[in-house]
Parts: structure tokens; C-alpha cells; sequence
């Protein structure tokens, strides 16, 4: 359903929404098409602070202290390459109303999917979408060029998402609310349920900008998170990737320099872990990288191949071996997901 359509609907039942939110909890609204159009008219029809903590089962005075005294806990997790990711994690009661609200917003989200998206997509959409999608447009392409964001989650301000709300016609004290409960620091925070969504919706501009910008130069965009892949069978001039670089400073994030790559079909052409030279494939150094692991833990079990693989001096903890065991499991989900006829 598209969202104007959406937002004409939600018009034309508010009050009769609004009735059931204040007796029912946000119940879904039984003359919706789907699920989630349902979750889209309950979560819209909101209008003032006594429905939104009804809708949220929390009291207006708790409510208002979360809202004034967030609490998150903050540490960082190691990167591949570069500095340490800096993650706010909210505490249980924020987290319950984020993860909340993410279902609601991510049924907003769903009437506005732009089809070159492909990062934090849900499977409740019904569409896939996935890295593997993201890299399949750009297969067998002459050029590929890969921007990535810079610091994309922070990039994106308390008042970005407040104007967001507020063009879902929720009031000024309702959008100001919402921000706050999906804002820390003045930004949006990772590790909180909500930013991955609200990411998406505040780049839905970028996404059209970058996507026009695409066609006029005969380009294919796509986006999946903070990575920015645009391919063709023409060369990919200096002054093309000016403007693109332009446009993305217009919607005030910032690339990364550092990762900015733009390859022919001469040399590997990778899109967020996935080679699109000839075909959709998995880089043969990860390939080998899994066979080497598996064939370790067959081996020699669990504890030695830990060792090996962290270059542990003595015993590795039961943590060390569980994150290890993860990890193998997780890279040959990976090489399945983009070559399911390999280590099945």
C-alpha cells in the first residue's frame, strides 16, 4: 500500500483507531488488509501523550522519565579495520518500548520501500531482500563503484527524525516524544532497536536523489546500510563521482575516503562480501578460509582449532570456543546464502 494512500486511510478511521487504542492497547485494526497495514493506521492514528502511553502500556508519568533520563550503557566491540564500534545499548525498559515501536515504525517503512534498498529489511515485508539481492543488479557490470557512509547511525540527528515524525502528522509533542525515545546523545544510537528503520527512512531522500543522479549518467543504484554500490558498462568519470559525492554531502552525511573503490571488470569487483564479476560468487580466500576451519574442528575438535584460530597460549575459555564455533557457522551461512550449492 502507498503511503499517501495510507495516510488517507488513517484520515478517514482516526477516530474510530483512536477509540480502540484507548481500550484495547493498540489493538490492529480489523478493517486493514494486512498486518501490517494494520500496525501502520494504529501507530499513525496517535494524537496526544495520553494515547501514546496507553499504545506503549506505560504510565505518562514513567513514560516522561524515560523520555528525560534515558539509560544506556556504552562500550565498544572491534572492528575488522579501524577504530572500535562505539555501541549505546538502552536499558530493558527502553529497549521493550523500542523494540515496540520498531515493529510499528517498520510497518510504516514497509509503504515507502524504495527498491534499490536492501539493508534492515524484515521478512514480515514478503520481499527479499538481503546482500545478495543488493549485489545481483550489479553483476557482470564494466565499472563498479563502492562508496561507504561515514559514521551513518550518528549522522543523523534528533531533529532529522523529530522532521520525520512530524510529516506523519503527528503532533509537535508526539514527534519531539518519539524522537527522544529513538534518539540518544542528539543522535540516533547503535545498538537501540529503532536506528536501523529510522536510518532507512531519513536516507529515503538520498535513496531518490542518488537514484535520479544513477539514471542520468546511466547507472544502477543500490544501498544496503551504509554501503553504496553504482555500477554500468561506461567508465565512471572523476566528475561523476564528484557529483554523487555532492549529493550525499546535500543530505548532510559524510563518505568514508579511505573505502572508496572503483574497479573494472579486470580486477575483483566485491559488494558488501560478494563477487559480481562474472556471476554471484564468494571471494576464494574465504571459501578456502571455512574448508581450513571445518576441516580443524573435524580434526582436531573444538578446543584445538580455537586455539589455532585465536593463537591462544595454553586453554581457550568456553567463551572463546562458543564465539569461534559462531563464527564458522556464520561465514558458511554466508557462502550458502550467495552459493547454496557449495557446503550444503
Amino acid at each position: 500500500m502507498q503511503f499517501t494512500l495510507l495516510l488517507e486511510k488513517r484520515d478517514l478511521h482516526a477516530a474510530e483507531i483512536r477509540r480502540m487504542i484507548c481500550t484495547s492497547n493498540g489493538v490492529i485494526p480489523s478493517f486493514s488488509n494486512s498486518v501490517l497495514e494494520g500496525r501502520a493506521l494504529a501507530f499513525l492514528s496517535i494524537s496526544t501523550w495520553l494515547e501514546l502511553s496507553l499504545f506503549l502500556q506505560y504510565s505518562p508519568l514513567k513514560l516522561e522519565q524515560l523520555i528525560n533520563s534515558p539509560n544506556y550503557k556504552e562500550f565498544t566491540i572491534p572492528k575488522k579495520k579501524g577504530k572500535p564500534r562505539l555501541i549505546f545499548q538502552p536499558d530493558m525498559e527502553l529497549m521493550n518500548i523500542q523494540r515496540k515501536l520498531n515493529l510499528y515504525i517498520q510497518s510504516v517503512y514497509c509503504s515507502q520501500l524504495p527498491e534499490n534498498v536492501h539493508g534492515f529489511i524484515p521478512k514480515s515485508f514478503q520481499v527479499h531482500r538481503s546482500i545478495v539481492s543488493n549485489a545481483m543488479p550489479h553483476v557482470k557490470k564494466q565499472r563498479v563503484l563502492s562508496i561507504d557512509l561515514e559514521n551513518y547511525f550518528s549522522s543523523i540527528h534528533s531533529k532529522k527524525v523529530r522532521s520525520l515524525f512530524l510529516s506523519w502528522g503527528f503532533t509537535n509533542e508526539i514527534s519531539t516524544a518519539l524522537a527522544l525515545l529513538c534518539t540518544y546523545k542528539g543522535a540516533l544510537p547503535t545498538g537501540a532497536p529503532t536506528s536501523p528503520v529510522l536510518a532507512n527512512l531519513c536516507s529515503l531522500e538520498l535513496d531518490e536523489k542518488l537514484q535520479a543522479e544513477a539514471q542520468n549518467h546511466g547507472l544502477t543504484y543500490t544501498r544496503y546500510a551504509d554501503d553504496l554500490t553504482f555500477s554500468g558498462d561506461q567508465y565512471i568519470t572523476d566528475e561523476i563521482i564528484l557529483a554523487l559525492i555532492e549529493t550525499i554531502k546535500s543530505e548532510n552525511f559524510s563518505i568514508n575516503v579511505k573505502k572508496l573503490r572503483c574497479a573494472g571488470n579486470n580486477k575483483k569487483q566485491k559488494i558488501t562480501g560478494v563477487v559480481v564479476n562474472h556471476k554471484l560468487t564468494v571471494d576464494r580466500k574465504v571459501k578456502k578460509k571455512l574448508r581450513a576451519m571445518i576441516h580443524d574442528l573435524a580434526k582436531n575438535g573444538l578446543e584445538t582449532a580455537t586455539q589455532r584460530h585465536y593463537s591462544i597460549e595454553g586453554q581457550p575459555t568456553e567463551r572463546e570456543q562458543n564465539k569461534f564455533l559462531k563464527h564458522v557457522m556464520g561465514v558458511q551461512s554466508f557462502v550458502k546464502m550467495v552459493n547454496n550449492k557449495r557446503f550444503s
